[in-house]
């Protein structure tokens, strides 16, 4: 996509027309609003944490819908470009053990958050306290930047999409938003993790 080129929808006469230009390596997207409703999102977004994160996932999501040619619903599906040969491990693993991707992913997550739910799954101190079992993201992604970043550089990213249900969605996508991480590099840190558990067994 040519870095100067936008997109105009006309969302008709109740809601304002969006706007998409590519900009170097972002995604800018101006809405059309009055300068007072402008004023107040803005201003409601610096101090609704909640909601803000609501929304940052629901036009993630959108975007997504962009990206695909099918127009089936996704709000279940966990997808991200990953090394392509990461990609091919994945699939080669579970086929040996007779699982899918999707299996192998929910194996791994299912640690972290319970997937009936969408809660974390938590853990006890010693002195009665308790936190949740994700690991802290950024620390859990660390190793795979490079490995991510050099595919990106190589062009050689494939598209991994695994099926894990809306609240595990909902609980990745919170935990990634958060940390500013994308589904991509997440995918390709669990991905690393689940073959290296594997050789370990």
């Amino acid at each position: 996509m040519n870095e100067n080129a936008s997109i105009k929808i006309n969302t008709g006469s109740r809601s304002p027309a969006v706007t998409f230009k590519a900009q170097g390596g972002q995604l800018v997207i101006r809405v059309a609003k009055s300068s007072e409703e402008a004023k107040a999102i803005a201003g409601k977004a610096a101090v609704k944490t909640r909601a803000k994160a609501k929304a940052s996932r629901a036009i993630l999501r959108a975007l997504d819908d962009l990206l695909d040619e099918e127009t089936r619903d996704r709000s279940g599906f966990l997808q991200g470009d990953v090394p392509a040969k990461l990609r091919t491990e994945l699939g080669e693993l579970a086929k040996a053990g007779g699982k899918t991707l999707t299996a192998l992913f929910l194996d791994l997550i299912d640690e972290w958050v319970d997937p009936n739910t969408g809660r974390p799954r938590l853990k006890r101190r010693a002195n009665g306290s308790t936190y949740d079992k994700w690991p802290g993201i950024r620390r859990y992604v660390g190793e795979a930047g490079p490995v991510h970043n050099e595919a990106k550089t190589a062009k050689t990213l494939s598209r991994l999409q695994v099926e894990v249900g809306p609240k595990v969605v909902a609980a990745v996508e919170g935990r990634l938003i958060g940390s500013r991480v994308s589904k991509g590099l997440f995918l390709t840190a669990a991905g690393l993790d689940i073959i290296e558990r594997h050789k370990a067994e």
